[in-house]
């Protein structure tokens, strides 16, 4: 009876994200239709070259990890670049991706297989849901309260804030503890973060 899988590889060249197997000296050996629509060659176009030949100097960072693997044998996890794709040039892309060796029945490393993905959408919803947060947070201080914090992150001491808004010490370490407090951090440099990452 004949099985009503697909074949292992064609399976992998048309998964909805990046599959490769790259040999000892980091070259392809196999690519799929994902990859091949990233790079803009064919598939057959990626076996012998490696990811330096075809994304320039970007791609010599995978050069360098696919030997960091062989070379330790240990795997390269959610290892994250940007780069322009030769298919969309203008755009900057949010890369993601993961290696570990191919071994052989003898448990010798023969190569090195990797998953990647494009994750720039994902990428940047996280950094709008992450500046909703940041705005609502920052919208719970009270005026007085957003001055210090705007004193704080140009690394203003509590001497020279209390100077610059006429208040003693006293009342700025007193808003400092309230600011800490509604915006759940420790610190200053927490605080002066979540101002910053509002304002990029």
């Amino acid at each position: 009876m004949k099985s009503k899988w697909l074949p292992l590889k064609e399976v992998y060249k048309e998964a909805p994200v990046g599959l490769c197997i790259f040999d000892l000296d980091s070259r392809f050996t196999f690519a799929n239709k994902w990859i091949s629509s990233k790079s803009g060659i064919s598939i057959k176009k990626h076996i012998g070259l490696k990811p330096s030949d075809i994304f320039g100097p970007q791609g010599k960072i995978i050069d360098d990890d696919i030997q960091q693997v062989i070379s330790t044998g240990k795997p390269a996890l959610h290892k994250i670049f940007k780069m322009a794709l030769p298919t969309d040039p203008k755009n900057l892309r949010i890369l993601e991706y993961s290696m570990q060796t191919v071994r052989s029945e003898e448990d010798l490393t023969v190569g090195v297989s990797a998953v990647c993905h494009d994750i720039t959408d994902r990428d940047r919803i996280q950094r709008d849901n992450k500046q909703c947060s940041n705005q609502y947070l920052i919208d719970q201080l009270t005026n007085r309260e957003r001055e210090v914090l705007e004193l704080i992150a140009i690394k203003l001491y509590d001497k020279e804030i209390s100077t610059r808004l006429s208040i003693s010490t006293a009342t700025v370490k007193w808003h400092l503890k309230r600011i800490y407090k509604k915006l759940g951090v420790h610190n200053r440099r927490k605080a002066a973060e979540i101002l910053k990452d509002l304002n990029t």
